[in-house]
């Protein structure tokens, strides 16, 4: 076998290609969603690091550079707040490819740090002194065989709460409604936008890429948003992608006026018939957050985690260690241990 490391922009491939290699599991690993996430939220202009094997990709890994601490030359993996997972993508055939790349990236570039994740802890051998700077939870669940399986195996106290709630929703003048076409995915993102300001989160961050994403997902005919009209006002609405068989919960929004009605509960019981009757997805998955809602939706959790990577054959990469390693743990040993004197001595 012949392996070549290649660095390409990520307009190089076509996303035909791309899927075809990778069959990646989440829809935040196509290529459309790294370009937009280029294009809208980083706004860094990025490397796309890849391995060949006899001419065929086989691992890739989106990466920019930034310069951080003393100057120190950063490479990041491309993510944003949208993303859960980084974009480190193997080939199914190849499954140490991914290591292989790696180990090109670190031994045939110029770099101080590399901010990895989040990613599953047990995929690489990082060679270099690293420490873990971030955990993230990722409620999900796999093997759903059906509507009825799935639901009467969630909590009672869920499973009463959409039985009182629909009582209460008949109550009223409401309509489900599905995003199917470009016009309709338009005029319904204006109407979460709408319900987004009016919940807690506030603004959005970057808009234009929820858009993008979603008019995308719409024409590969894997998007399903859909929003609860009551009284023709939107009450809540919801963003989710699929990709081969599993969807990922993206984005939830609804106004507290209607909270009374657990709007939000009532659309997600909506919406997983929806993905499972109609769709034929198989598993679910709950994007980042530890939230307790969560556990009545899903039944396996699993955690990712964002690491730091020194380059310790560097003079700034020793420095940077002390500073975000053995500094930060002095300075929290030294709390604790202030904190607990300080309660002795009351």
């Amino acid at each position: 076998m012949n392996m070549e490391y290649r660095i390409l922009t990520l307009s190089d491939l076509s996303e035909e290609y791309w899927q075809q290699r990778f069959s990646p599991q989440l829809f935040e690993h196509s290529l459309f969603w790294l370009q937009a996430t280029e294009q809208y939220v980083t706004k860094q202009r990025c490397k796309l690091h890849t391995l060949w094997c006899d001419e065929q990709l086989v691992a890739a890994l989106p990466l920019y550079q930034e310069r951080g601490f003393l100057g120190a030359k950063v490479l990041k993996n491309l993510i944003s707040f949208y993303s859960t997972e980084v974009s480190f993508l193997v080939n199914k055939d190849y499954p140490q490819s991914g290591q292989l790349l790696y180990d090109h990236i670190i031994n045939a570039n110029r770099w101080h740090l590399i901010e990895l994740g989040p990613i599953v802890s047990e995929r690489l051998s990082f060679h270099y002194l690293n420490t873990v700077v971030a955990q993230q939870t990722n409620w999900f669940i796999h093997d759903i065989d059906s509507e009825d399986t799935y639901f009467s195996t969630r909590p009672s106290r869920l499973k009463n709460t959409l039985k009182r709630k629909n009582k209460q929703l008949v109550k009223h003048n409401f309509r489900f409604q599905i995003a199917d076409d470009p016009t309709s995915v338009k005029q319904m993102f204006t109407d979460y936008q709408a319900i987004y300001q009016q919940s807690w989160k506030g603004q959005e961050y970057s808009d234009d890429f929820i858009l993008a994403a979603c008019l995308n997902a719409q024409a590969e005919q894997k998007l399903c948003f859909a929003t609860l009209y009551i009284d023709e006002i939107p009450a809540a609405s919801q963003i989710w992608f699929t990709q081969e068989n599993q969807v990922s919960i993206f984005k939830l929004a609804y106004d507290p006026q209607f909270s009374s009605l657990s709007v939000g509960s009532l659309l997600s019981e909506y919406m997983t018939k929806h993905v499972l009757n109609h769709y034929g997805m198989r598993h679910i998955e709950f994007g980042m957050g530890n939230e307790r809602y969560k556990q009545d939706w899903m039944n396996e959790k699993q955690h990712r985690y964002c690491y730091l990577v020194f380059n310790t054959k560097s003079i700034i990469g020793i420095l940077a260690w002390l500073r975000y390693s053995v500094l930060a743990s002095f300075k929290k040993t030294l709390t604790g241990w202030l904190g607990k004197n300080s309660d002795d001595s009351t």
